[in-house]
């Protein structure tokens, strides 16, 4: 079975359903959701059938999870939500589900990703690069954070069973450090990521540029537009971007303008759910939406 999950607060629950929904017009996929400060007694509206929600304890019943629990629960919620994301996707595995997705909830999908699972069917591991800038002439702070941020995005990561193994191993490694710390080269959880290709076989990574767009791609893919849409380095059509507050940034102060059709439809989703929603209500141009 194939399946996608996030992880997420209450307050950002509806974020991940509105990017399974973005998901679900493409193909019948199961999403499964950690709620970190979830409660007993806690209830949740309009939840679909296909969407399973978890609290901590899912976490807490792996040792490892248990030991990132102690460290970082109370201390960082940051820390532990994004150490848990391997811990989460190895109790998932051990279940009926074969092939999996990881997914930050502030990813929306435009067109069909189920190409994404038939290379996770062909690797034990998906990963997704960040494509920031590869010549240090163009953009030299952009250059150097493929050395800083790592070289792959934690927001996305897919497994089947066979990569249990590595993500026990990046569980491990998220336990023992999960900082910013640009003088050894860690970035919280996804610099260990750039290991991965090295300690075990059969790592995919996705050449697909159309695949997690976002601000720091802007250099190394191009964005054009073809027949109505946007495209990525004259060639992969735009599949999925990466909503983060830098994207968005980017897009309402017109650094990256041709997303902002995207960034409209993605706006009025959320706000079916969160009626008063507004991703900006400084800048007066955000309502000029480009049209192609």
């Amino acid at each position: 079975m194939r399946a996608v999950c996030s992880i997420v607060t209450k307050s950002h629950l509806h974020f991940a359903l509105v990017l399974h929904q973005s998901m679900h017009k493409y193909m019948d996929v199961s999403m499964h959701i950690l709620i970190v400060d979830m409660e007993t007694g806690d209830r949740f509206k309009e939840i679909p059938s296909n969407v399973q929600l978890y609290d901590l304890s899912i976490i807490r019943n792996n040792p490892t999870g248990e030991q990132i629990y102690q460290k970082y629960y109370k201390t960082s919620k940051d820390k532990f939500r994004w150490s848990s994301k391997p811990v989460f996707m190895m109790e998932l595995l051990t279940t009926n589900i074969d092939s999996l997705l990881y997914l930050d909830s502030d990813l929306y999908f435009f067109k069909d990703p189920s190409f994404l699972f038939d290379l996770l069917d062909r690797n034990n591991i998906l990963l997704s690069p960040h494509f920031r800038c590869n010549d240090p002439s163009k953009d030299y702070r952009d250059y150097g954070r493929n050395n800083t941020h790592g070289l792959y995005n934690g927001g996305f990561v897919g497994a089947r069973k066979n990569g249990i193994p590595a993500l026990k191993w990046w569980a491990d490694a998220c336990e023992k450090v999960c900082e910013k710390n640009r003088k050894f080269g860690y970035y919280v959880d996804q610099s260990h990521l750039n290991l991965l290709p090295i300690l075990f076989e059969e790592m995919g990574i996705i050449k697909h540029k159309g695949c997690n767009v976002a601000n720091w791609n802007r250099i190394t893919c191009p964005r054009s537009v073809s027949n109505g849409e946007v495209i990525l380095d004259d060639k992969d059509p735009l599949i999925f971007i990466h909503f983060t507050g830098d994207t968005v940034n980017g897009i309402l102060n017109g650094e990256d303008p041709l997303l902002l059709p995207y960034l409209q439809e993605y706006e009025e989703n959320i706000r079916e759910a969160e009626p008063d929603f507004r991703f900006s209500e400084q800048l007066p141009f955000c309502r000029k939406w480009i049209k192609f």
